[in-house]
């Protein structure tokens, strides 16, 4: 059996979600029956069930996943697709392909693979075909009721695309099989009831001749179905066509049957087989009566008689009845013809949400206008105008003798039921990129729109024009690459070959976000003076990825900045950004929240205005700029650090026409396409060598994928330096939140006494070396402050028992009149 590869099956075929997969099964006459299995469930899957039917992306997974299945297949579904099979045409030992067949594939011209086994050829192409099913000797050919295998085995010389054949399959199907019957004339309508055969009637349509199914399926015959059990349920959905669906008469039918057994007195198992079949089947046998459906195809949207020859958009949807059902088959039939119009995709999943991607207009930090591509959750209204535009919502009613039919809006129950489902058929959105998809595997999607792969859209920006990228990259090729890359930021004064180091991987990073499956740290970049370039380093770095200016914001200040923090991160998170910059840092950066969001892959929080938790995936990537950052805190251990420094009092007065790109924003946006072909050359060469992790690079905790990942592709280019400056984040950070200085200013002044915090209030107040204990607090601890002694305390018991890098240590030493000692001893 051949095995998929996944990457030659046509994009548009993989866009639908009618897929499933399939196990090989001994047949007759030494013949193998494929057998249809749903992904998800592992059950066996029905080509007439959409229910049973997943994404492409689900079946491919499933199929790696050991369920035992031999590979995936393709649902036709009555159209735009028409499959071709030709039968034991093709030599799998030498690849000749016999000269009838090829005549046809040349005929049809449109995507061809080898089959499974790889004695035939099978075609897929678009087109119209009245006749569902035909078979003539070595050649079949449908349009709905059957799964196709799909191997991706795309033979040499034929289009990789599912090609527009109308007129050539029309001409095909009518030399092989003759012409086309035209379609039964409608009869006018009549007062006839509907759907009441008698059991007689129903019993005489099921011989050969009369209704193939039915017949085999009355005499027992199972062969085709997976169990006896999906047998049943066929039978079952026949009987409900036939008697429309009166679950009486199709209980005394089917007892009549030769699939009668003793588990069919079981009631959970006859009432669940009955009751499933009248939810599946959708129209009921008329008597040739003109049904819902065909009364309502008869009419425009208006409801104005639809001209002989022409077309309307109503009339190429399906139609779903509002009223007279249950709320949970009007759910899955809406949501079948809602995932069948969702192509190219327009709806997706994100962290368990219906979720679209949207274009909203923003202005960037020099006041320019642009549009920007946001993730954006599909409230009620907006689905609600999805689903009205999927499908034509009628009402069906019966006046005097003859039905008619009014549209509808899809009701505000179905939009609501919808919403609440956890199964929907959307596929998954990780998020939004500005570049190409370099995918983990080495390979590159370069259409604009989903990556069903990656599950990322892409959205370019502007005309982007990508070089070549080599198969397997040389060292000549690496070296252009590299130096591409340190030309671009040739002009900024960097302090050492450590920060250089640091530019390239944050350079790197957010285009090859999809190879790290954990947490980025934060990117520092630090100068002494302002006017050093770091906002306009940022942008370069953003402008690659993304093909914009980095979005900025700034640290929240005041009582209430973790709660603004908090929000801000969601808020970023939703819009699925993935560069943000915290411009200007003029504090000490301290802050648990962003803490906490640095170091998670999910990021979990209340979403404003609701009583609902967003749980969303963190992929965005963080910078800061400022003067002399100060961290403090938790934070030192997640950044890693760019400093530069341009040895001049006015750096923002240095003269540009000494640089070497004097406007860098337009020769970076200009040659974008160059420099992301340098990422994806150095990152392919990477992956062509077997992705050998970083081994020079410092240990950063928490950021284990990210520093064997980039710093193991810095490393194959020869940059060895990568992360070699972290010791200077510590060294300037404010140790153990600022705290430091003050227990070294009190074991100086007061000694290793116990005293309270009002105590030490006091001394600051009154005591001989006051000024001394003053100027050590840190900046966020204010002695006149109301309730500074409490806030002192709290500190303090977090610092309990701390041995300090100077050797001291905070020791709680018992407590009086209710408030506790302290003392600060040498160890």
């Amino acid at each position: 059996m051949l095995q998929p590869i996944i990457g030659n099956i046509p994009a548009e075929l993989r866009q639908i979600p009618q897929w499933v997969c399939w196990k090989a099964k001994p047949g007759k006459n030494g013949k193998i029956d494929k057998v249809p299995f749903d992904p998800k469930t592992g059950r066996a899957a029905s080509s007439t069930d959409p229910a049973t039917w997943r994404t492409f992306g689900q079946a491919v997974a499933a199929s790696k996943n050991g369920g035992g299945y031999a590979g995936i297949g393709f649902v036709l579904n009555g159209g735009p697709f028409v499959g071709v099979d030709l039968d034991y045409c093709r030599n799998p030992e030498t690849g000749d392909i016999q000269a009838w067949a090829w005549e046809i594939v040349q005929k049809l011209n449109t995507y061809t693979e080898i089959s499974p086994s790889g004695k035939g050829l099978r075609m897929l192409l678009k087109g119209e075909l009245k006749n569902p099913g035909r078979r003539k000797g070595k050649i079949e050919c449908y349009v709905t009721g059957r799964f196709l295998t799909v191997t991706g085995h795309r033979v040499e010389g034929t289009p990789a695309a599912v090609m527009d054949r109308q007129q050539e399959i029309l001409a095909f199907h009518e030399s092989v099989f003759g012409k086309q019957k035209p379609p039964a004339k409608k009869q006018p309508p009549t007062q006839q009831a509907t759907g009441l055969l008698s059991d007689d009637d129903i019993i005489a349509r099921a011989k050969p001749g009369k209704d193939e199914v039915l017949a085999r399926l009355w005499a027992g015959d199972i062969s085709g179905y997976p169990s006896q059990s999906e047998a049943d349920q066929a039978l079952c959905n026949k009987l409900a066509f036939y008697t429309g669906k009166d679950p009486e008469q199709m209980d005394r039918l089917f007892r009549q049957s030769g699939l009668y057994r003793q588990k069919w007195e079981r009631e959970d198992y006859r009432n669940r087989t009955i009751g499933k079949a009248m939810e599946d089947v959708q129209e009921v046998y008329t008597g040739g009566r003109i049904s819902a459906e065909e009364a309502f195809r008869e009419l425009d949207w208006d409801g104005n008689i639809i001209e002989p020859g022409t077309q309307s958009a109503a009339k190429q949807l399906p139609i779903i009845q509002v009223n007279n059902r249950s709320l949970p088959s009007l759910t899955k039939h809406a949501l079948n013809a809602l995932a069948s119009s969702n192509y190219p995709p327009k709806l997706f999943i994100k962290d368990g949400k219906i979720v679209r991607v949207r274009k909203v207009l923003d202005k960037n930090n020099k006041n320019q206008a642009y549009c920007r591509p946001i993730i954006e959750c599909v409230d009620e209204p907006t689905l609600k105008g999805y689903l009205a535009r999927s499908a034509n919502y009628v009402n069906v009613r019966e006046k005097k003798g003859e039905l008619v039919t009014v549209p509808a809006f899809p009701p505000n129950e179905l939009v609501r039921d919808i919403m609440a489902q956890e199964d929907l058929p959307f596929p998954l959105l990780k998020g939004i990129v500005q570049a190409p998809v370099f995918r983990y595997d080495g390979s590159l999607f370069d259409k604009a729109g989903y990556d069903d792969v990656s599950s990322l859209y892409y959205l370019p920006e502007g005309n982007l024009k990508l070089p070549r990228i080599p198969a397997k990259p040389g060292n000549r090729d690496l070296q252009a690459a590299v130096n591409l890359l340190r030309d671009i930021v040739c002009d900024f004064p960097f302090d050492s070959e450590a920060s250089r180091a640091n530019i390239l991987a944050a350079i790197i990073t957010p285009v090859l976000r999809e190879f790290i499956n954990g947490c980025v740290p934060l990117l520092l970049i630090d100068k002494p003076l302002q006017g050093t370039g770091a906002s306009l380093l940022a942008d370069i770095i953003s402008i690659i990825a993304t093909g914009e200016s980095s979005y900025m914001t700034t640290a929240p200040e005041g009582k209430n900045r973790e709660e603004e923090w908090r929000k801000r991160i969601t808020s970023i998170l939703l819009e699925g950004r993935l560069i943000t910059v915290i411009d200007n840092v003029e504090e000490c950066l301290k802050s648990a929240t962003l803490c906490a969001a640095l170091t998670s892959k999910k990021w979990e929080d209340r979403l404003l205005g609701t009583n609902k938790n967003a749980y969303l995936e963190h992929r965005t990537c963080w910078f800061a700029t400022g003067n002399n950052i100060r961290l403090a805190g938790d934070m030192p251990r997640r950044c890693y650090l760019v400093r530069m420094d341009a040895q001049t009092a006015k750096p923002w007065e240095r003269d540009t026409r000494q640089f070497k790109y004097p406007n860098l924003v337009q020769h970076v946006k200009q040659n974008r396409g160059a420099l992301l072909a340098a990422i994806y050359t150095i990152a392919r060469a990477w992956i062509n060598a077997g992705r050998p992790a970083a081994v020079k690079a410092p240990i950063m905790g928490s950021f284990e994928e990210w520093r064997n990942t980039i710093g193991g592709i810095l490393e194959f280019v020869g940059v060895n330096d990568f992360l070699t400056n972290n010791t200077q984040i510590q060294e300037n950070a404010e140790v153990n939140e600022g705290i430091e200085p003050f227990i070294q200013a009190w074991y100086e002044t007061i000694g290793p006494v116990a005293v309270t915090t009002k105590e030490i209030k006091r001394r600051m107040e009154f005591g001989p070396n006051s000024e001394v204990l003053r100027d050590a607090l840190p900046d966020w601890l204010d002695p006149y402050d109301r309730g500074f002694t409490r806030k002192l305390g709290r500190v303090l018991a977090k610092k309990a028992d701390v041995i300090f890098t100077n050797g001291l240590k905070l020791v709680k030493t018992g407590t009086t009149d209710r408030a506790s000692l302290w003392k600060v001893v040498a160890t």
